[in-house]
Order: C-alpha cells, then structure tokens, then sequence
C-alpha cells in the first residue's frame, strides 16, 4: 500500500527563520521591514506628530540609515525612537532574528539558548530578552463571555535539601513563591495579574478591571471568589468532593469548569520547569506578558505577531533597571 504524500497546512501569514535570515542578513532590508511595520501609513514624528501622509516633509539621513529629522519641528528621531529598540547598540537583524524566536516557540526560550544561537553573552541576550517582553505587553484587555479564574503559585517549585527530605518551605497556601491570578475566556484570550493573597480584596482589585460587566464567572469554591465577582453571573464547582465538571450548572445550560485554567497553568509549570527554570519575583509580570501574548495569538502566523511586537515597540529598558535591587 504506498502513502500519498500530504504538505502540511501552514498559516499564511507563517515566515519561517530562513526568510527571516534573508531580511536580517541584507541592513537595507531590514530597515525597510521595521520601517513599513512601524510607520505603514507613513513618517509621523513623535514630537510635534507632523504626518508624512499629509504632507509633512521629512530629511531622510544618508550616512545613517533609520535616522530622520522632521520639517516642522527640526526634532531628530529614528526607527527605534520611544522603543524598546532606542539606542540599541545591536544590529537590528539580531533584534529581529530574536523576536522570531520568542515569537515563534510555543513555550519561550531561554537567554542562554538565544545567544548560542545568535552568538551573544549570556548578558547580552538576556537583557534582550527582557526588552523584547515589554514589546508584549497589553494591560488593556477585557474578557468576555464564559470567564474562568484560578489562582497559581509562580515561578519553579522549591528544591529539595541537599541528601533529600523536605524542602523546608511551608506547603498550603501562602508559600513563599508569588501569586498570580489567571482569568481566561473559555476557547480566547487570558490575563494574568500578580495577587497578594487570596483574599476576595485581592482577587476582586485584579478580575474587576478586566472583567467585562456581562461575563459569566466559573472558578472553584474559594469563599473569597463569592465576593471579588461580586455583580456576574458566577458558577462553581467542588474540586475538594472530586467535583471538576457540573453540567448544566444551576440551569444555566453551561458546564461549569475551571479547566481552560488549568491547561494555561500547565504552560506556566512547562516554561519554568523546562525553559526559564527560574523566575525572579522583580520580573515575574514580563515573565507572564511573554506567556499571555503568545497564548492570545496562538492562531496569528509569526509574521502577525512579529508585526504586533514591533507595532507596540515597548518601552526602552536600561540594564540598570533591570538588575536593580537583585
């Protein structure tokens, strides 16, 4: 019996590595790419917000590519300008190999790889790490529709003692790992937020902002959950009486689970454990930005997302910012 070969479906908006390379590779393309994604209506200075599509004139600079000076306010800007990217002292093709790579993989990759594979210092790739996660940053979301919430502990589990035995960090709730709420639209978008406590004051400061006022809530029986969604539809279910999934909860004609929350979980306890390892509390919420933003656009090809990265453009990150207070 012979096997008919089948191509695989690829998302038409995909761009594999190696078209990637040719664009990274060639600075002239390269700096047309950035500039169509930032700029696709044309120039527009970040200044006095003259246009280019409505005649604003500009002086492009011949001995530095990128670097423009606008006709109205004579104020000097670049591609770079208000990014992540400002006074980047990196070739912009390493920037973009590297947002491929993050953009790409399904559980981020660490700093160490990235810069065997772009030939960087460790140092070098993990602050570039950093700044390509403020590119991913989106705090203005609202969850609609059938939301459900959970709580998780972040970050890897504690080690054991030298010889074995217990770790000697208190289990239960209230470890020393931080908290973070999850809030996920069942088959869409997840939001996380760092929490105190589990407290309904802490819970109910991080799910009312995101909430939209006509979601239906689904979380476990926490007490705390009755009050934080206080004003939504809200089911539940017992896990602690081995309860995970009522059908047609309370009449609703929804089956009430948390376990679109417990998978997003699984790829938080996956990127500590198999990638990062490691997660500093001071920069847990970039941490959670990277991890949110690719699971939102999970159907989106790379070249969308690269778009999206680069369209955000984050905001510039010094590594003295980075490393103070550790």
């Amino acid at each position: 019996m012979s096997h008919v070969h089948r191509p695989v479906r690829r998302n038409p908006h995909d761009i594999t590595f190696a078209a990637i390379e040719r664009i990274a590779s060639d600075e002239a393309a390269c700096l047309a790419f950035f500039k169509a994604i930032r700029f696709p209506g044309g120039l527009t200075c970040d200044s006095c917000g003259a246009d280019e599509a409505e005649g604003a004139h500009f002086t492009h600079h011949r001995s530095r590519p990128g670097l423009y000076t606008c006709g109205g306010c004579r104020r000097q800007f670049s591609i770079t300008s208000g990014t992540a990217m400002h006074r980047t002292r990196l070739p912009l093709g390493q920037w973009l190999r590297a947002i491929w790579l993050l953009a790409s993989s399904s559980k981020g990759i660490s700093a160490r790889k990235l810069g065997e594979m772009l030939g960087l210092s460790y140092k070098v790739a993990w602050h570039l790490c950093h700044r390509i996660r403020t590119m991913m940053s989106n705090r203005q979301i609202s969850l609609t529709g059938v939301v459900e919430i959970d709580e998780i502990y972040a970050g890897a589990p504690p080690r054991k003692r030298h010889g074995g035995g217990p770790s000697g960090v208190p289990v239960g709730r209230g470890p020393r790992r931080p908290l973070v709420l999850t809030m996920v639209e069942r088959g869409g978008r997840v939001v996380f937020e760092r929490i105190a406590s589990h407290s309904s004051v802490a819970i109910g400061r991080a799910a009312r902002p995101v909430l939209d006022p006509e979601a239906t809530v689904m979380t476990d029986n926490l007490p705390a959950y009755r009050r934080a969604v206080k004003g939504h539809a809200h089911l539940t279910v017992t896990h602690s009486s081995g309860e995970y999934v009522a059908h047609d909860a309370g009449g609703s004609g929804l089956d009430a689970h948390t376990n679109t929350a417990e998978s997003v979980h699984g790829l938080i306890r996956r990127a500590v454990i198999g990638v990062w390892h490691w997660i500093s509390q001071k920069h847990l919420d970039r941490y959670l930005d990277e991890l949110s933003w690719r699971h939102n656009r999970r159907d989106d090809g790379h070249l969308l997302r690269i778009a999206d990265a680069i369209g955000r453009g984050g905001q510039p990150l010094s590594m003295r910012a980075l490393t103070a207070g550790l």
